[in-house]
């Protein structure tokens, strides 16, 4: 049996490679950077990481997590996504083969805890934002994202009220109400109604960098591991800092100045319980240098001498990481 589970882990490894390989080659081809910041595990979280970021025009990043089943993902590694991307505005998005065992279909976003998830042959439309791509998955129900106001415009042009859109549709004035405001997502049989009626122009594209995908996102502050992790989130806080305690990467704590701020800052912490080592932590973020809006800090569990540099990443003790931060919030607000 024990060997048995070992084979079928190192299938879905070996099936997970396969499909960041792709992944990989996609991003490359569309001109963003990339670096893999997690690899897969031999348990139940299998996925692999890739930050990816483009800088031509406004910078964009995405946090892409690999998986074969999209329905395995624990709700750790879900969170972690959710706070990661939010924080430092990243687009959070699944690569899968399979939801639920299910071969995942072209050309369809599926949801999963309000982040996109799609397969390998959909992820390019996506990242294209193709005029193609408007029908969802959610729950195992498929909807048509329409275009409220575009519906509304070609109801009023045909002089169809409310409620007799609503009577040829059966549905409820208000539901007829509710997709005119983009609401509510319209099932298919609805929906194929709506397009004989009005063409196709009435859909809505799932636009990944503009439908505000982060406002979106729900997650969990996770319990801190030690005092030095709960000194330093407490000084931040104070300071009127957005604080994400993160679990399941290599970084320990990401912070975002305030709501309207473009700067970011990621902090990995030496300490006993994390699974990853001071030299870990910094090999993997010397590994994201091109993300501009990014500082980055390493602090050192014992008192150290100040300041070192690795590349763009401070490493400090904690005294010389309050200072620094400091310092970052009064450059802020002077600009």
């Amino acid at each position: 049996m024990v060997r048995t589970r070992k084979i079928y882990y190192k299938k879905l490894s070996e099936i997970a490679e396969d499909i960041a390989y792709e992944v990989e080659r996609l991003l490359k081809k569309l001109g963003f950077e990339h670096a893999r910041i997690e690899t897969p595990k031999p348990n139940m979280e299998r996925s692999i990481d890739i930050l990816a970021w483009r800088s031509e025009g406004i910078e964009k990043k995405i946090h892409l997590k690999i998986t074969v089943d999209a329905d395995n993902l624990s709700y750790p590694e879900i969170n972690d996504l959710s706070g990661f991307s939010k924080t430092i505005d990243s687009i959070p998005i699944v690569v899968s083969e399979y939801d639920k065992k299910i071969d995942m279909n072209d050309e369809v976003v599926y949801e999963k805890n309000n982040i996109p998830v799609v397969n390998v042959n959909t992820l390019e439309p996506l990242l294209k934002e193709s005029d193609n791509l408007y029908i969802l998955s959610k729950k195992g129900d498929y909807y048509v994202r329409i275009d409220g106001s575009k519906l509304r415009n070609k109801r009023e042009e045909k002089g169809m009220s409310l409620g007799e859109l609503a009577d040829l549709l059966r549905v409820s004035r208000k539901t007829i109400y509710e997709y005119e405001r983009n609401k509510f997502d319209v099932n298919i049989e609805a929906a194929e109604k709506l397009i004989d009626l009005f063409g196709e122009d009435i859909t809505r594209p799932y636009r990944i960098f503009r439908d505000n995908i982060l406002d979106q996102l729900t997650y969990r502050q996770s319990e801190v591991d030690n005092k030095l992790e709960e000194a330093i989130i407490s000084f931040l806080q104070k300071e009127n800092n957005h604080v994400f305690h993160a679990k399941k990467t290599f970084v320990d704590l990401l912070v975002k100045q305030c709501k309207e701020s473009d700067k970011k800052i990621m902090i990995g912490i030496e300490h006993k319980r994390s699974s990853t080592t001071l030299e870990e932590k910094i090999e993997e973020m010397s590994k994201i240098t091109g993300i501009k809006d990014l500082k980055k800090f390493v602090v050192m569990g014992k008192t150290g001498k100040g300041i070192d540099y690795y590349e763009d990443i401070a490493i400090v003790d904690v005294d010389t990481l309050l200072k620094k931060l400091k310092e970052i919030k009064r450059t802020e607000e002077e600009e």
